[in-house]
């Protein structure tokens, strides 16, 4: 079946929550580069199904994570991704902007990337 858009990414919520804008743990957000590794489902080829250079490490990005942070709670430190509100997933899968993306020089968000 062909569609007149390209899908940039599946959100999947929890069935018994509402929708409230920022981050949360009850919504998750899979790219289209992550459907063929986490579901095992065939994705057609696309250039949003390239998978990015920063997320070929992201399982062990993950594992350590987890490990630095089971270390803090022993040592009753929080982690930096509790401090800001960030969850997991978004911590460790969304790139780091290297300059300012609302400068002058840059109209526009990331969104519109």
């Amino acid at each position: 079946m062909d569609f007149p858009f390209e899908v940039d990414g599946l959100l999947f919520y929890h069935k018994q929550t509402h929708y409230s804008p920022g981050s949360t743990p009850l919504v998750g957000w899979l790219r289209p580069y992550m459907v063929s590794d986490i579901l095992g489902m065939a994705v057609p080829a696309s250039p949003l199904t390239t998978k990015p250079e920063y997320a070929g490490h992201q399982l062990q990005q993950i594992i350590e994570h987890k490990r630095s942070q089971k270390e803090g709670m022993k040592e009753k430190s929080t982690h930096k991704s509790f401090d800001n509100g960030h969850y997991e997933l978004e911590h460790l899968s969304t790139p780091k902007v290297k300059s300012n993306p609302h400068s002058p020089d840059q109209p526009g968000t990331l969104m519109e990337n």
